[in-house]
């Protein structure tokens, strides 16, 4: 007997299979690698994103490959719950004070990894491309914020193996690491260190960022920051007017966390 094979189902594959083989994928380019049109292509996300096999970034409305897809582990589960938990914060956050906010998850052992951001090179004049990016727990505020809002303990045993680790361009920070620490304590924030530059593609101006960390039963799971090219801003000024906005975003998007992680 001769079975009718399921369209919509072949259609969902050949996204999958387009994602899978050419990385993260634009509407636009999802519907030219696919010959679908964009409103199939968008029911039919939508189905995969509502099951985890699909993410959408919050920044640039990329698709990528989610949770819930086999042998994706429990690490992109738990970025995934993060993401969807935060989203909607981040906007608002973003759209509040103009600034771009990239949102970072724990890695283990002291670092992080940003897995979403609102970044716009065309909004924000600053390199967009981030999501993935393990940023330097010395040198640039997500990290900083992170590390520092380590129990005791956690952070001596990172502290251990990251000097061990670190670049020649983060040694000066290793060696203040304690007079840093104090600064962010007092101030309640991580700052970018000035002239740090993240990776070697960058393009654009130099970034400045602040950072808080986001705070769940007394340790950090991630980080949040504001972004903006440096030359626009002065620190003390983004500090000023959006840094109890900044830290009320990472409480919220710890209540929600810690909420729906119970349910």
């Amino acid at each position: 007997m001769s079975l009718t094979l399921n369209r919509s189902v072949l259609r969902a594959m050949d996204i999958l299979n387009v994602i899978a083989e050419h990385g993260p994928s634009s509407l636009a380019a999802l519907a030219v690698r696919t010959g679908l049109p964009k409103a199939t292509i968008l029911r039919l996300c939508a189905t995969m994103e509502s099951q985890r096999w699909l993410v959408r970034r919050t920044g640039d409305g990329v698709y990528q490959i989610g949770s819930g897809m086999p042998g994706q582990g429990q690490k992109v589960a738990g970025f995934d719950l993060l993401v969807e938990n935060a989203k909607d914060i981040i906007l608002d956050l973003s759209q509040k004070t103009g600034l771009a906010v990239d949102l970072a998850s724990d890695l283990g052992n002291g670092r992080i990894e940003i897995i979403d951001t609102t970044r716009s090179f065309d909004t924000h004049g600053i390199y967009p491309y981030c999501i993935g990016f393990r940023p330097s727990p010395f040198c640039s505020a997500l990290g900083l914020a992170f590390l520092v809002a380590l129990p005791q303990e956690d952070l001596k045993a990172a502290l251990k193996d990251l000097s061990k680790h670190a670049m020649k361009t983060e040694l000066p920070a290793v060696h203040r690491f304690d007079v840093l620490v104090r600064q962010i304590r007092a101030n309640g924030y991580a700052q970018r260190e000035k002239g740090h530059w993240g990776r070697a593609v960058d393009y654009g101006v130099i970034p400045a960022a602040i950072a808080v960390p986001i705070i769940q039963d007394g340790r950090p799971i991630g980080a949040l920051n504001l972004v903006w090219a440096e030359k626009n801003f002065a620190i003390d000024n983004v500090v000023n007017e959006y840094l109890t906005d900044l830290t009320a975003a990472a409480h919220r998007i710890a209540l929600k966390s810690n909420v729906v992680g119970r349910l």
